[in-house]
């Protein structure tokens, strides 16, 4: 359980990291998917630092990633500028208010990069998210995804069920490459225009 005191926002800084894999041993250990695919290929990665020890505890992470028909359903003017907040994670000692601060630091720097029109973001509701932190940060509700299958490695880490080349796997071929099927979830889509 997080404090509840507020985050003193003078005692931290949000910039990018620079060698983006610093932000994985966080992800991995406080975020429900415990890891992310190729971390290399994020567009952003944002870090939550500590000023006075330089420590990272919180990351937000931005990707290109989603398929040309979700671009088009969240922005349709221009959908090869939607950037996708793909994990979003700080140190669980840190205050309520931590991952908000990180958030809204984290889309300035995306707004000041000039490059992104409109951003996009899931809750899960197979972890009990409702969107609460995005809603609080002036995103806009965009309704619910279909149900979709949560899958997993053998290490308990969640797993896509999209190849590389972004087509769906059958449950034989999810199956066959050794994930376990957990249940099916539906996510509250959030979008932010910012262009």
């Amino acid at each position: 359980m997080r404090p509840e005191n507020a985050l003193d926002k003078r005692r931290f800084t949000v910039r990018p990291v620079a060698d983006k894999t610093d932000a994985l041993p966080l992800i991995v250990a406080n975020h429900y998917s415990r890891g992310i695919g190729n971390i290399r290929r994020a567009i952003f990665v944002h870090g939550m630092y500590r000023r006075d020890d330089d420590d990272l505890v919180g990351a937000a992470v931005w990707s290109n990633g989603l398929p040309k028909s979700v671009c088009v359903f969240f922005y349709p003017d221009e959908w090869t500028a939607v950037l996708h907040l793909t994990r979003l994670v700080v140190a669980p000692d840190l205050p309520t208010n931590a991952a908000s601060y990180l958030l809204g630091a984290s889309v300035r720097l995306v707004k000041a990069s000039g490059r992104w029109r409109c951003l996009a973001t899931y809750a899960d509701t197979s972890q009990g998210h409702t969107g609460t932190i995005y809603r609080a940060t002036n995103w806009e509700p965009f309704g619910m995804a279909a149900p979709y299958a949560i899958w997993h490695d053998a290490d308990g880490r969640l797993v896509s069920d999209r190849d590389q080349t972004g087509r769906g796997m059958s449950t034989a071929e999810m199956t066959a490459r050794g994930y376990h099927r957990a249940g099916k979830s539906a996510k509250h889509r959030f979008r932010m225009v910012i262009g």
